[in-house]
């Protein structure tokens, strides 16, 4: 039975229990801390579902809905939000689908040596005709 949980300003402690039973996920982009939430839910298998203006849209996939590459439903307006909602409620239902998506979520890397290479590679260049 789905149920919705709302919680205002969470304690270190909750955020690691409300992700380690979460499957599907979505902070307000209001929330102070919103990206930092959606980098640590991913670790726990709560699959995120975020606007595309999110500051941490661009490091994830959308997951399409005809295939199951991607890793997370990002959405760009209310009416998308519903449609990419009813679509992980869909997924949900099909249990090796969505764990397929869960496993994906969680081999996402986030590190930060994945996105400094390429400004490292600039830097060196740079260096090199200095």
């Amino acid at each position: 039975k789905p149920k919705v949980f709302t919680y205002h300003d969470p304690d270190d402690q909750f955020r690691h229990n409300f992700f380690a039973v979460c499957d599907l996920f979505y902070i307000p982009p209001t929330d102070h801390f919103s990206e930092l939430y959606y980098l640590n839910g991913i670790h726990y298998g709560a699959i995120p579902l975020m606007h595309k203006d999110n500051h941490v849209a661009d490091l994830f996939d959308p997951i399409k809905e005809k295939n199951l590459n991607g890793n997370a439903f990002i959405f760009a307006d209310d009416k998308e939000l519903v449609k990419k909602a009813e679509m992980a409620v869909e997924f949900f239902k099909e249990k090796d689908k969505w764990d397929v998506l869960v496993k994906r979520v969680m081999k996402t890397d986030l590190s930060w040596s994945k996105f400094t290479s390429p400004f490292i590679k600039i830097y060196e260049r740079a260096l090199a005709k200095v």
